[in-house]
């Protein structure tokens, strides 16, 4: 995700979603300040005991479905795999284009859907997780995006960038199973490897996506 930001060499970044404290560190040395929001209520304490040594970097606490964000205005907003669970996300860009400085970029990766009805399998996993799965041409062509008043809209399937993640992530997690069970439990680990697994077999198949979506704000106009 890193290498396609534009820059932000000191400038103000706000970033929302899942695993804030693998990126925070990364961010943190360029920008001029990062505002990490959490939307899980799990990955504060991570993150904070990562990036402690940054003092450019404050953390907020929001609910993915409920996020006011008004009052942290910043340049560059990037947003990881925290809004799929949001069915209003039309209203939601609408906020992120009204809360994003002019002349701002909003960088997006969101779990997304294969174009067509999804199979009755996919569809009932849909359901049972509370998802909100759009294909990448609503973000690119019909763009949900550009309905929200953005502009310079580029929309990517980073599908097989995802299955490369997890992959590696499921390797990384059996490698470790007996610490992991340690230090949860077979159930969660059970779990988590099941749940990554069916993630790639969906994946694989075309059924799941997982997008890479960058929007700009017009700068205002002298």
């Amino acid at each position: 995700v890193l290498p396609s930001l534009p820059p932000y060499e000191g400038k103000s970044v706000l970033q929302i979603g899942e695993g804030i404290g693998h990126l925070i560190g990364e961010l943190a040395r360029k920008a001029g300040q990062v505002v990490a929001v959490d939307v899980t209520g799990g990955v504060k304490t991570e993150s904070e005991s990562i990036s402690a040594q940054y003092p450019n970097v404050k953390y907020s606490k929001n609910v993915a479905c409920k996020m006011n964000l008004g009052t942290l205005m910043s340049s560059l907003w990037l947003v990881a795999n925290a809004i799929h669970y949001n069915f209003a996300k039309p209203a939601l860009f609408r906020s992120f284009y009204k809360w994003l400085k002019p002349g701002g970029k909003l960088l997006i990766t969101d779990y997304c859907k294969n174009a067509g009805t999804p199979s009755p399998e996919f569809a009932a996993y849909i359901m049972q997780r509370g998802y909100d799965l759009h294909d990448v041409q609503e973000y690119g062509q019909a763009s949900i995006l550009r309905d929200a008043g953005f502009e310079e809209v580029v929309a990517e399937d980073r599908t097989d960038q995802f299955l490369k993640v997890l992959e590696r992530e499921l390797n990384a997690v059996e490698e470790e199973k007996e610490r992991f069970i340690a230090d949860f439990s077979e159930r969660d680990y059970n779990d988590i490897v099941g749940g990554w697994k069916a993630k790639v077999v969906r994946s694989s198949s075309g059924e799941q996506r997982w997008g890479l979506f960058i929007a700009e704000k017009a700068a205002v106009k002298n």
